[in-house]
């Protein structure tokens, strides 16, 4: 018996759906043969981009400037989210009223009132076996899985403090969405870094962030686009974190420059070549001989996204403890949430406490 194919509805056709697309066009790196996935409608506003989909293959789905009005005329398994962030949460709240399953690009929010919002869904999300997912698709990279691997099978011992460094000269200064959309760089950016790093922490949990945020007078970019991180996750890890995109010529890996420290040795994600781990006796052991590019600006893992989702919603549950849910995201978002409040108050913010007050 064939395997169930899920319908999506695809709410926004910018550029981050080229990336998307493919995967729901050619699906053979997911499932083979099989095509598991189907697109029943497009969602954007501008109708400036419903020419799109027939790029991909779907030119005779139909398409709408409103999400509400597709439930009118049919449903779907999931609802694909990949709109600017600022607009993520809306179609999230009508999604769940609808009883669908949702897959959004990050972050799914932006600032302290979305997070009580969605907070606030979570019971609902439960008692309609909702699967909810961000897209952070850095977790998938071959690097990241072997250091990640690494840490796990023991290889530094007991995790004790991680370094972190990222700087990338010249950019958002297109007059578009990610220029103008306040906090762009901790949003859009850096909010990688932070999920990547709990991800190589096996998931921990942010406890404590301290955070200063800067906006040079000359910035292009809105809001602040340089941040100095210190956070304390859970078993006491500290991470030091500098971000900056208002560097000019030192160019970091897309995955930032990062040194993790244990009682046994430390591993180094470098500027260039595959990382590497230092172990006591001061002996260097390359992680794997062909890791990806070390400078690739977007990993393209999101097939590897939608597969994880797909073989979820067969299972009625997660499948994987690396994909987060909501739920689990909310820890990976208020880092950056809670590095605003810090920077703003001139103090140290404790997560949970945070989390009480919104």
């Amino acid at each position: 018996m064939p395997n169930e194919t899920y319908t999506f509805v695809v709410v926004g056709l910018g550029h981050i759906s080229d990336n998307w697309l493919p995967s729901f066009q050619d699906q053979s790196k997911m499932f083979g043969d099989e095509r598991r996935v189907d697109i029943i409608a497009f969602v954007d506003p501008d109708k400036s981009t419903w020419s799109k989909p027939e790029k991909y293959g779907f030119g005779d789905r139909p398409c709408y400037q409103r999400l509400e009005d597709v439930w009118k005329d049919d449903e779907a398994d999931a609802t694909l989210i990949l709109t600017p962030p600022q607009y993520h949460l809306r179609y999230i709240w009508e999604s769940v009223y609808e009883c669908t399953n949702i897959l959004t690009e990050k972050p799914f929010v932006t600032n302290n009132n979305q997070l009580k919002q969605v907070r606030g869904l979570f019971d609902l999300i439960k008692e309609q076996e909702l699967l909810c997912v961000v897209n952070q698709q850095y977790r998938w990279a071959e690097r990241i899985t072997a250091i990640r691997k690494a840490i796990d099978d023991g290889e530094i011992g007991d995790l004790g403090f991680v370094v972190s460094y990222f700087n990338e000269p010249d950019y958002h200064f297109n007059r578009w969405w990610r220029q103008l959309h306040e906090d762009i760089s901790a949003f859009n950016w850096f909010v990688h870094h932070y999920d990547t790093m709990r991800y190589i922490l096996h998931n921990r949990k942010p406890v404590e962030v301290y955070g200063k945020l800067i906006r040079l007078p000359y910035s292009k970019i809105v809001g602040e686009s340089t941040a100095f991180l210190n956070v304390t996750f859970e078993d006491d890890i500290e991470w030091v974190y500098t971000g900056s995109q208002e560097g000019r010529g030192y160019k970091t890996p897309g995955q930032s420059m990062f040194t993790i420290h244990g009682s046994k040795g430390m591993i180094e994600n470098p500027r260039d070549g595959p990382p590497i781990l230092h172990d006591i006796n001061g002996e260097e052991h390359i992680l794997g001989p062909d890791l990806g590019d070390a400078h690739a600006p977007y990993p393209d893992y999101w097939h590897v996204t939608l597969k994880k989702f797909v073989e979820s919603l067969d299972a009625g549950e997660p499948v994987d403890e690396d994909l987060t849910t909501f739920e689990d995201n909310q820890w990976t978002i208020v880092i950056p949430l809670c590095a605003r409040e810090s920077s703003r108050f001139g103090h140290k913010i404790n997560v949970e406490s945070f989390l009480e007050s919104l």
